[in-house]
């Protein structure tokens, strides 16, 4: 990596500065160690609980419910 430049220092210290942003790699960090510690693969509720707490951080609106009909899926 090489030199900042002034605007990227300034970019830094400004988002160092923000509160929510910290909180939401904190966040992130959490779940990923968490996922990291649990034993066994991820199943289709860790997923949907990852996707629905990335989709609140990053603003999305939630899509409706549809449900998907069969019996053999796959992740």
């Amino acid at each position: 990596m090489g030199i900042l430049s002034d605007k990227e220092k300034r970019e830094l210290l400004r988002f160092s500065r923000s509160r929510s942003l910290r909180n939401d790699f904190q966040q992130i960090e959490k779940n990923r160690r968490d996922l990291c510690i649990k034993s066994g693969p991820m199943t289709a509720d860790d997923y949907i609980k990852f996707a629905t707490a990335t989709n609140a951080m990053i603003d999305h609106l939630r899509k409706p419910f549809i449900k998907i009909k069969g019996n053999n899926f796959k992740i």
